[in-house]
């Protein structure tokens, strides 16, 4: 399995542990830090779109965090938010590319 394969693999369990949980602290608390952990290995994977991916991961923390605050049957919609994103950054990983051996490609990027 190759580290592009692992992580899609690691973020698929994320997605898969939150969807459908009862979103309490705890849970709300590993994800963040799962996807944390993930994304500190992004960088090294090479993937053409990590900038994506680092976005979506991003935005599913922040959905994450703002659920906090929130009673816990009123989180669904900010759980919501974070799997949106984190499926997201799933497909860009599935079907991100290696970056080129240079660094052509990164002048080019936004």
């Amino acid at each position: 399995m190759s580290a592009s394969d692992s992580f899609a693999h690691s973020l698929r369990g994320i997605i898969a542990e939150l969807d459908g949980a009862e979103p309490s602290h705890t849970h709300l608390n590993r994800a963040a830090i799962d996807v944390d952990r993930l994304g500190r290995h992004l960088g090294g994977l090479g993937l053409a779109n990590d900038r994506e991916i680092g976005r979506a991961f991003t935005g599913a923390i922040a959905a994450l965090a703002s659920a906090h605050p929130v009673a816990q049957d009123k989180r669904a919609d900010a759980v919501s938010r974070a799997l949106a994103d984190l499926r997201t950054a799933l497909a860009h990983a599935e079907n991100g590319a290696p970056h080129p051996p240079s660094g052509e490609a990164d002048a080019e990027r936004p």
